[in-house]
C-alpha cells in the first residue's frame, strides 16, 4: 500500500491578480485593486456632470471635465471607504480578505 503524497504548502507570494485589474495599493494588508471598467464608467460620469459643473462654474472651459472626474473620483473613495469597514469587520471574525476590488457597479 502506497502512502499518499505530501501535499505541497500554499504559495508563500502574493495571490495573481484577476485579469484587468490595476492595483493601487494596499489597506491594512488587503490589495486594492481597480478593474479597467471603472475608468470607463469614470469617464462617463465626468461626461455626465461636465454640463452641470458649467451651469454651477461658468467659464472653465476642459476643467469642466476634470471636476466631473474628480467627483467620480470622491464617489470611488467613498466606495472604497465603505468596504474597507465590511474588510475590517470580516477580518474581526476572522475571515481572510486578501482585496479589495472596485469595479464599474461598486466593489
Amino acid at each position: 500500500m502506497s502512502e499518499p503524497a505530501p501535499s505541497s504548502p500554499p504559495p508563500s507570494g502574493p495571490s495573481p491578480r484577476p485579469p484587468g485589474t490595476i492595483r493601487l495599493g494596499s489597506i491594512a494588508g488587503a490589495d486594492v485593486l481597480v478593474n479597467g471598467s471603472w475608468f470607463v464608467i469614470a469617464a462617463l460620469i465626468a461626461l455626465l456632470v461636465a454640463p452641470r459643473v458649467e451651469q454651477v462654474e461658468p467659464g472653465l472651459g476642459s476643467l469642466k471635465y476634470v471636476a466631473g472626474f474628480a467627483f467620480a473620483v470622491l464617489l470611488y473613495a467613498s466606495v472604497l471607504l465603505h468596504e474597507v469597514s465590511h474588510a475590517y469587520v470580516a477580518r474581526r471574525y476572522g475571515h481572510r480578505v486578501s482585496s479589495i476590488t472596485l469595479h464599474f457597479l461598486g466593489a
